[in-house]
C-alpha cells in the first residue's frame, strides 16, 4: 500500500513576495512585446495613448519634462499604456466561473474527495489495483489538493494586483532614470491616461507610500517551492492578460477629437 502524503500543506494558502509578482510582470511583458501577431495592435494602441497625452496641454508638457530628463520615450509610452485604467471594479470572477462562496465550497468538496481517495489508498483493496496496473490513482490526492490551492490562489487574484505591479513599475523606471519620483509629472500623466481628473499629486504620492510593496494581502502564508512556481506561472499568464486587454481596449477606444502637436520621442 502506498502512503500519500500529509494534504494540509497543499490546501494552505498561496502568496508570493511583491519581488516574484514583479518577476512574473516582467517575463509576462517580455512574451508580449516579442509577440509579432501583437505588434500592429501594440503600435497603434501606443500611438493613440500619445495622441492623448499630446491632446492634453498639461500631460504633455510632463511628459516633455520626463524625456527631456532622461526617460525614453517609447519606455515611457509603454509603462503608462499597462497602467491605463483604474481597477474597478476590483474582480476576477470571471477567470474561475465561481464567486467567492461558490469557489471555497467547490475546493472544500476537492479536498473531501482528495481525503477519501487518500483513505482508499491505505486499504488493502489498493493491493487489487495495483495488480490491476491502477497505481497512478494514488497520486490523485496530492493533484487534487494542489488543484485546490491554486484554484483558490486565482481565485483570490484581483486587478489591483495587477495594477499596483504595473504602477510600481512605471513609478521605479522613472526614478531610476531621473533620480527622483517625480510625483507631480507622474501624476498628472497616471491621471491623463487612466481619464481620472481626481489623481493629483497628493493622491499619489499617499499611493506611493502605502503601496510600494503591499500587493497581496498578508494572511496567505508563503508557498512550498513547488506550488510557488506553479502560482508563478498563473500570474505570468494573469498579467499577460490584462496587459493585452489594456493594449486591446486603448485600440478600440481611439484617438482624442482634438488634436494637438505630440510629444517628444516617437512610438516604436
Amino acid at each position: 500500500m502506498r502512503r500519500s502524503r500529509n494534504l494540509r500543506g497543499g490546501l494552505s494558502g498561496l502568496r508570493l513576495s511583491h519581488a516574484k509578482l514583479s518577476e512574473a510582470f516582467n517575463r509576462a511583458e517580455e512574451e508580449l512585446r516579442t509577440d509579432v501577431g501583437a505588434k500592429l495592435m501594440m503600435t497603434n494602441a501606443l500611438e493613440i495613448l500619445r495622441q492623448r497625452i499630446a491632446s492634453d496641454g498639461y500631460a504633455s508638457k510632463c511628459f516633455k519634462e520626463l524625456v527631456t530628463t532622461g526617460c525614453d520615450a517609447n519606455e515611457l509610452l509603454w509603462r503608462l499604456a499597462v497602467c491605463s485604467e483604474d481597477p474597478d471594479p476590483d474582480s476576477t470572477d470571471e477567470l474561475t466561473g465561481f464567486d467567492n462562496r461558490q469557489l471555497n465550497a467547490f475546493v472544500e468538496q476537492l479536498h473531501k474527495s482528495a481525503k477519501r481517495i487518500a483513505e482508499i489508498g491505505e486499504a488493502k483493496v489498493s493491493n487489487i489495483f495495483e495488480v490491476a496496473g491502477i497505481s497512478d490513482l494514488w497520486s490523485l490526492p496530492v493533484s487534487m489538493a494542489d488543484f485546490g490551492t491554486l484554484l483558490i490562489f486565482v481565485g483570490q487574484l484581483r486587478w489591483r494586483t495587477y495594477w499596483v505591479i504595473a504602477k510600481n513599475r512605471l513609478i521605479d523606471y522613472v526614478f531610476q532614470v531621473v533620480g527622483h519620483y517625480r510625483d507631480k509629472q507622474v501624476a498628472e500623466l497616471i491621471a491623463a491616461v487612466t481619464s481620472n481628473a481626481g489623481y493629483t499629486e497628493h493622491v499619489h504620492r499617499e499611493w506611493r507610500r502605502r503601496n510600494r510593496s503591499e500587493v497581496l494581502p498578508k494572511k496567505r502564508h508563503t508557498a512550498s517551492n513547488p506550488l510557488s512556481r506553479k502560482a508563478e506561472m498563473i500570474v505570468q499568464s494573469v498579467f499577460k492578460m490584462c496587459e493585452w486587454a489594456l493594449f486591446k481596449k486603448l485600440q478600440l477606444i481611439g484617438p482624442p477629437r482634438a488634436s494637438a502637436s505630440s510629444p517628444s520621442g516617437s512610438v516604436p
